[in-house]
């Protein structure tokens, strides 16, 4: 039987991380699902911090699977694992934004699991908003 994953912070140790991972789904939700990850990086009300939203959902269903939410500062990786593993089917979404040190931009990259197999990978440059 696989096992619902859902780990969301900052990969590093001398932080708190504000995260809510609102609406994960089941680990029924995330069999052979094909994720779709939109993410957004913005500007947050607190000086020097930024959120970062996501949502994963599921192209063949169009079902939402999950929506972390996360602050963190520029140069301070912020992780998303969210998804189920523990046998072939069960697919999860690792992914990694960082801000830049200018605050203008973040680095987005993210694998797709089907059980521990990679089976696609993305990498992009994301603008800031607000």
């Amino acid at each position: 039987m696989g096992k619902v994953l859902l780990a969301i912070g900052l990969t590093f140790f001398a932080s708190a991380a504000l995260a809510d991972a609102s609406g994960v789904g089941t680990t029924g939700d995330w069999r052979n699902a094909r994720p779709k990850v939109e993410i957004q990086v913005r500007r947050a009300s607190d000086a020097d911090m930024f959120e970062i939203l996501a949502t994963i959902s599921d192209l063949k269903t169009g079902k939402t699977l999950a929506q972390p939410k996360l602050k963190t500062r520029a140069g301070i990786p912020a992780r998303i694992e969210v998804g189920a593993k523990g046998e072939p089917g069960l697919i999860s979404v690792d992914a990694t934004v960082t801000v830049s040190p200018s605050g203008a931009s973040a680095l987005y990259s993210s694998d797709i699991h089907d059980n521990d197999q990679v089976i696609s990978s993305q990498t992009a440059t994301l603008a800031i908003s607000g």
